[in-house]
């Protein structure tokens, strides 16, 4: 366990399955951070540069006051989310390299594909799957309850799966859309243009991605 005071400039810095843990502060101004699991209690989690790298391969659990340039990303191998705390409106994070399920799980209450629920509650992006691999994600509040994410941008990649239940609003450049699945076009709802879609690439499966709409790409 390495507790207090956590900077991370140019270099990089692997830590096996410890934790960073305890009160400080705790920046990454450059190079890359990648640890098995990452809990932070302190006063304040800064990404100061957007290209510094977070990469997470068990669980975060973010307790603290977080801050993040726009840009910042944080990359999810099969990892956990347990988010208490911190606004994430200039993060995206990428879950993707394993098959097991990510879970999610969120302080939010459900308000709805409403504008104003977007403010200081949603991700610059949530990106799943991808060359990296299949990113897998199930959305809860706690053990039993569905969960709620908020999210500028949703980008479902090849090998992307959302576990039924998980609640999803997003907007993509338009008004606020609820996450279905069998939304081939993410257009917020399921219609006769996504089976069309679906028809026109039946039998695609290798390197499908969602807008493909092909159970490969866990349309369905």
């Amino acid at each position: 366990m390495v507790a207090g005071l956590l900077s991370v400039g140019a270099d990089n810095i692997i830590v096996g399955d410890d934790y960073y843990s305890g009160l400080g502060s705790y920046t990454l101004s450059g190079g890359s951070l990648q640890v098995g699991k990452l809990t932070l209690r302190g006063e304040r989690f800064e990404i100061l540069d957007a290209p510094a790298e977070v990469r997470i391969l068990d669980r975060i659990v973010l307790h603290s006051t977080f801050e993040a340039v726009p840009g910042s990303t944080i990359r999810f191998d099969g990892a956990d989310l347990i988010w208490y705390h911190g606004n994430m409106s200039d993060v995206t994070m990428v879950f993707e390299n394993c098959d097991q399920v990510s879970r999610v799980r969120t302080p939010f209450a459900d308000n709805g594909p409403a504008p104003e629920a977007f403010e200081g509650s949603a991700l610059q992006a949530l990106e799943l799957g991808g060359p990296g691999g299949a990113g897998r994600i199930q959305i809860a509040a706690g053990a039993e309850e569905p969960g709620i994410l908020y999210t500028e941008n949703l980008i479902l990649n090849a090998g992307a799966w959302i576990e039924p239940g998980s609640i999803i609003y997003y907007l993509n450049g338009g008004e606020p859309k609820q996450f279905f699945h069998g939304d081939a076009t993410l257009d917020g709802r399921v219609s006769v243009g996504d089976l069309c879609v679906l028809a026109g690439n039946w039998g695609l499966a290798e390197g499908a991605v969602w807008a493909e709409g092909v159970r490969h790409a866990g349309f369905v």
